[in-house]
């Protein structure tokens, strides 16, 4: 059965502050306990450990409305385990969700006000990530291993491939289709050709357990978080050769979910609520950071609306608050906008292009990993971009470079040379 409601929530004041980066709570939305949650668009889909989706619009300012929910027939989590994992995940107007004991349902978004169940697909395991991309969904089944499912048609979902496994396969992210970067535990991060998938290319341990992953913007650094409060920064410019690299320590409770949005690292932090972090490719040190810790709450999930921080509660609230002063107490000039930046092919063997957009550069430098001048390119005329292009001589060995832009601030992007 069906039920819409039309919730207002005001403004409301908490006994907690957020540091002095003014990480500020708008409002909160009673809910039923919740998994997870995502966004479509401009609207939030809320996952709840009972089998239910809501459909909410955040408004403007403190006004909120759900605009529907829907049920199935399914059931909660036993008792024991963890709440971590990629519970929803919405692609091109369906909301795959991730559901214990029934498997995977897909459920139509393209009405918000009007939520239906398109299908359902029961591999026989318990679901506990969903990932889309293009025609194919990753899910993660713990020590079922990992299935990819053919959504070419989301009312009729099939499986294509099982990987096995001999640890929990707990979350996943792909990007750009190429790799999949699969969070286990015992363990850590595996790595596999998406166009081979008889066995991971290359493996990473990490400490503790492996409950959540994302991967930056930059598609050359994975997270993962350890659910007993560690990120691992792990470097994967080169797949075949993964590298850890720094260790943060957000809050002193669990965590349950990391998410990056563009230059902001999230992180769902239980009972120590909500941290987020600057993530500069230019100088990523996330020594600028914000918290919120609430009054009585284990927050599992995370979204982000512009400046609008989603936060699920498994207590059974949605959390919103308000990021505007975080991200504008941050020095412009250590966060440009990287989103203008391509390198492609990377890796590379013969040459690589260098695309910048809304910049204007007379010249780029080829660095080596240790800060060595390698070469200076010439950039090519085009019309509101600047390009460049580098083609190593015979001489230059493989490995890792940057490629140097000086404006205002300097800031370098990885390449990975492959002869």
């Amino acid at each position: 059965m069906k039920v819409v409601l039309l919730v207002l929530i005001c403004i409301i004041s908490v006994g907690f502050a957020a540091d002095s980066l003014n990480i500020s709570l708008v409002a909160s939305l009673p809910t039923d306990d919740l998994r997870g949650i995502d966004v479509s668009g401009d609207i939030i889909y809320a996952f709840c450990k009972s089998s239910k989706l809501y459909s909410i619009d955040p408004g403007t300012g403190a006004a909120i409305t759900i605009l529907d929910s829907i049920t199935w027939s399914g059931s909660t989590i036993p008792f024991g385990t963890n709440l971590a994992g990629r519970w929803i995940s919405c692609h091109e107007d369906v909301a795959y969700l991730a559901d214990w004991t029934t498997g995977i349902q897909a459920i139509d978004i393209s009405d918000p006000n009007d939520l239906n169940i398109l299908a359902s697909l029961s591999p026989g395991a318990p679901i506990r990530s969903v990932f889309p991309y293009s025609d194919k969904l990753f899910c993660s089944a713990n020590i079922s291993g990992e299935y990819i499912v053919d959504i070419t048609s989301p009312t009729s979902m099939d499986i294509l491939e099982t990987l096995t496994s001999t640890s929990n396969f707990i979350d996943l992210i792909t990007l750009e289709g190429d790799y999949l970067y699969i969070c286990q535990d015992p363990g850590g991060l595996s790595i596999w050709n998406v166009s081979d998938l008889s066995d991971p290319i290359s493996f990473v341990s990490t400490s503790g357990t492996a409950v959540s992953i994302d991967i930056s913007q930059y598609g050359d650094t994975v997270f993962i978080a350890d659910f007993e409060g560690i990120i691992h920064e792990i470097d994967v410019s080169n797949p075949t050769l993964p590298t850890l690299g720094e260790n943060w320590y957000p809050g002193s409770g669990n965590i349950y979910r990391i998410k990056r949005e563009g230059n902001l690292l999230l992180s769902a932090c239980g009972s120590s609520g909500i941290w987020v972090y600057a993530y500069p490719e230019s100088s990523p040190s996330l020594a600028d950071s914000g918290y919120y810790e609430f009054d009585s709450a284990v927050i599992v999930d995370i979204a982000l609306i512009e400046d609008l921080l989603v936060a699920a509660d498994a207590n059974g609230h949605i959390h919103f608050l308000d990021l505007s002063d975080f991200v504008s107490s941050i020095d412009e000039n250590r966060l440009p906008d990287r989103g203008s930046i391509k390198l492609y092919p990377n890796p590379f063997n013969s040459f690589c292009n260098i695309e910048l957009s809304s910049i204007t550069k007379s010249n780029l430098s080829i660095y080596d990993i240790s800060g060595n001048l390698i070469d200076i390119l010439q950039p090519k005329k085009c019309q509101d971009k600047t390009l460049f292009q580098w083609a190593p001589n015979k001489e230059i060995n493989s490995g890792i470079y940057y490629a140097s832009i000086d404006v205002e601030n300097s800031f370098s992007k990885k390449m990975l040379y492959i002869k």
